[in-house]
């Protein structure tokens, strides 16, 4: 399988209401465990306001490069039982390769 870049991103609501400070911030370390379990390395991890079925809520996203397509495979039940944890209805997950765009010289 080829090798690309993995994206996660988790929300902080459960139903309309905003995860207790405790619960988030066990849910997003959580997360990165699991992921620094992978060969890839992590080029990003930030906060950021998100959208889900149209109700904001407070968003975290990870970046990894370089993963393996088979562990991202091996990744999904983990994700799974993250989200039954915590209460989630999904974790978005988007595996790819990445293009970096340069100015024409």
């Amino acid at each position: 399988m080829r090798t690309g870049t993995l994206v996660v991103s988790i929300g902080g609501n459960i139903d309309d209401v905003p995860m207790s400070e405790t619960q988030w911030g066990d849910f997003k370390v959580t997360l990165r465990s699991l992921l620094a379990d992978l060969s890839g390395y992590t080029v990003f991890a930030g906060h950021g306001d998100g959208v889900w079925e149209g109700k904001a809520e407070d968003a975290y996203t990870v970046i990894v490069a370089e993963v393996e397509g088979q562990e991202v495979v091996r990744l999904r039940p983990a994700l799974a039982r993250l989200c039954a944890v915590h209460s989630q209805e999904c974790i978005a997950v988007t595996f790819g390769s990445t293009t970096f765009v340069r100015p024409e010289v």
